[in-house]
């Protein structure tokens, strides 16, 4: 069977494996990975954090080390995602491009190198991405950032569209309230309606200036999204409070606790559900422009945020498939971008030079 048949078929085998978070049920897929490393004699760990496993994998010497870093949950999607799709030369399924085909494709790379290379290879597989890292990075980083610091490169294969990303973006994500005064629905100017109140908080919000001037020449703007708006008790009774929780896409250099004052302001009430910090690579110049001469890339941002954040590694972000499938009903990756990615991470894990 070639490699690129060889990859296909692990990715199916781990989108099967219905690795949804929430709950967290990353032993599924680590079942998987476990029985895979241990048939192909690559030696690894299983660290659980609260229940959640995450993997630490190694292969080669140790000369200068390239870790590569994935995570093994997925967002919730309709059974039929759960069920692998080859069509078209696409492969559809619910973590095709986030991100179990970059994990596919580092599993095959892991058994195609082991016992040939010069350096070493550390495949790091977390659990809770999808939910900030706490069952997973947050707590494996520590481990990473003590073992392997020196002489290091890491991976992080989310699907940045075949581009070396070295930002990405942060998040806050709050929940933001307005009050008012309930009366009887007939009589509405007896009360204060509070989610006519909110309506004119959420005009304020999206034409803030905090929020429109700042732009990144490789991640544009900071971005607002209202994902939930709640409000009033019946219909016939002027509602006496409302909030909207709230998205908020922040780019490396901006203060959090600025924009939570600057909240405060708007609102009468915040509460923050969960943070993000921006991310920045350590890694320029020359070395950049070496790894973009390997690896046949442009240099971006990545729009989103990632794990990346929590490690003191020089890392780039750097995976297959489209950030605008990953989490839709239509989520897929071409098969042949899968190849492509194995080419350009063999090219790298052999090339001659150590990365210092």
């Amino acid at each position: 069977m070639g490699v690129k048949n060889e990859i296909v078929k692990i990715a199916k085998e781990l989108i099967k494996r219905k690795s949804v978070n929430p709950p967290g049920n990353e032993q599924l897929v680590a079942s998987f990975i476990e029985k895979f490393l241990r048939r192909t004699e690559i030696e690894y760990e299983i660290i659980n954090v609260k229940g959640r496993p995450n993997i630490i994998a190694e292969a080669g010497k140790e000369r200068d080390t390239i870790i590569l870093h994935g995570h093994m949950d997925v967002v919730p999607g309709p059974e039929e995602l759960f069920v692998p799709q080859l069509k078209d030369g696409k492969l559809f399924g619910r973590g095709a491009c986030d991100m179990k085909g970059a994990i596919a494709v580092f599993l095959q790379l892991m058994k195609k190198v082991k016992g040939k290379m010069r350096r070493k290879i550390v495949l790091v597989l977390v659990s809770d991405e999808e939910r900030n890292g706490e069952c997973g990075s947050k707590v494996i980083s520590k481990i990473v950032n003590k073992r392997y610091r020196k002489r290091s490169l890491m991976i992080v294969g989310e699907p940045t569209d075949m581009k070396i990303c070295v930002r990405a973006k942060g998040f806050i994500r709050v929940r933001c309230w307005k009050y008012g005064l309930s009366a009887h629905a007939s009589q509405p100017w007896l009360g204060k309606n509070a989610i006519e109140i909110m309506c004119n908080a959420i005009l304020q919000l999206k034409t803030a200036a905090i929020f429109r001037k700042r732009q990144d020449k490789l991640l544009g703007n900071p971005t607002i999204n209202i994902g939930i708006v709640k409000g009033g008790r019946k219909i016939n009774m002027v509602p006496d409070k409302c909030y909207i929780d709230v998205d908020i896409r922040i780019l490396p250099g901006e203060e959090i606790k600025h924009i939570l004052e600057r909240l405060k302001l708007i609102f009468d009430k915040i509460e923050v559900l969960s943070l993000a910090n921006p991310w920045k690579s350590t890694i320029s110049g020359k070395k950049l422009s070496l790894l973009a001469h390997l690896l046949s890339c442009q240099i971006s941002g990545f729009g989103a945020t990632c794990d990346a954040r929590f490690f003191r590694i020089p890392a780039i972000i750097f995976g297959p498939g489209k950030l605008s499938l990953a989490h839709s009903e239509r989520e897929h990756i071409e098969v042949n971008e899968l190849l492509d990615y194995y080419r350009k991470l063999y090219k790298l894990v052999t090339f001659h030079k150590p990365f210092k």
